[in-house]
């Protein structure tokens, strides 16, 4: 089922004007869309995954291009686009780094908590 939903939720951006880019553009909605679907996966919330999303939406606030479907004023605005290829790339370095710092590191932070059941027995 939660590859449909990655499909769908790709669709929904198959027709904005920076898909003239080619399908590396495409692939790079597909994998942000499977990127906030395990993230809602793994934390057993949507709230992360909202956040996520909101704050990749707000990004063009700050940094836009002549073709973005999102025409508002930015500080900057990107003339040359570059490699799609290099923003996929870029986008899944940055992926895997937000996956670690909220998920790949909370195992070792609750290992290193002890139980209050053990931490009751070296008291007494």
């Amino acid at each position: 089922m939660a590859p449909r939903k990655k499909i769908i939720s790709s669709c929904r951006h198959l027709f904005n004007p920076e898909m003239q880019r080619g399908a590396w553009i495409a692939l790079f909605y597909f994998g942000f869309g499977a990127l906030t679907a395990l993230i809602t996966l793994k934390d057993n919330r949507l709230e992360l995954a909202l956040g996520v999303h909101a704050a990749n939406n707000l990004s063009f606030l700050f940094v836009t291009t002549k073709d973005s479907v999102l025409a508002v004023p930015a500080m900057w605005t990107a003339k040359d686009i570059g490699d799609p290829r290099l923003e996929v790339l870029m986008f899944l370095l940055q992926s895997l780094i937000f996956y670690y710092i909220f998920f790949g590191r909370r195992k070792k932070i609750i290992q290193a908590v002890p139980e209050k059941n053990e931490s009751l027995e070296k008291l007494s």
